[in-house]
């Protein structure tokens, strides 16, 4: 649990780079490093609009539905 905290840190602080400067590829690129990790099923970047900006699902998975917005999400009160 304690190695998953450390690459969502690492993850978190290599995306905010990306968003920063608008670069989809970059982050897309980032959240691919998570197939390293077999137990990481998905994960997704949202812009400062709540916008979804990249992605990632595991490759032997179909695609995740992931919310195209945080707004969309049920995981946000």
């Amino acid at each position: 649990k304690e190695n998953l905290k450390v690459l969502a840190g690492v993850i978190g602080d290599n995306l905010t780079a990306a968003l920063n400067f608008g670069n989809q590829d970059d982050a897309q690129a980032t959240l691919g490093a998570l197939r390293a990790k077999q137990e990481i099923v998905s994960a997704a970047a949202y812009d400062r609009e709540g916008n979804l900006f990249a992605s990632y699902t595991r490759a032997d998975l179909p695609p995740e539905s992931l919310p195209k917005s945080v707004s969309d999400s049920s995981l946000v009160p």
